[in-house]
């Protein structure tokens, strides 16, 4: 596979994984009065994305599609960086801080 391909396939993977977070997003904003635990999924979604990360994983691993996981874990770990930092901006809030 020449680096371009493999370039593209990981900015595939990459985009791929955060439209997926949006989209998952989407649909807890949409049906979070349904229940409480999708407002607990959203405001979770570095941890829930687990839900559906770890099969596509899976998935790209046995169909052959080696070279768009790392794009996928980049995607993952964006997703886990962002939620944390959204909990470390409500901690800071705290009173007595």
């Amino acid at each position: 596979m020449s680096p371009t391909n493999k370039s593209l396939r990981i900015i595939a993977g990459l985009v791929g994984m955060l439209l997926i977070n949006l989209s998952f997003a989407v649909i807890c904003l949409l049906s979070h009065s349904v229940s409480a635990i999708f407002y607990l999924l959203l405001s979770a979604i570095g941890f829930a994305q687990f839900i559906y990360g770890i099969p596509l994983l899976i998935f790209l691993w046995y169909s052959n599609r080696g070279s768009t996981m790392p794009g996928v874990w980049a995607g993952m770990g964006i997703t886990i960086l962002l939620n944390a930092g959204y909990y470390l901006f409500w901690i800071m809030r705290l009173p007595g801080r």
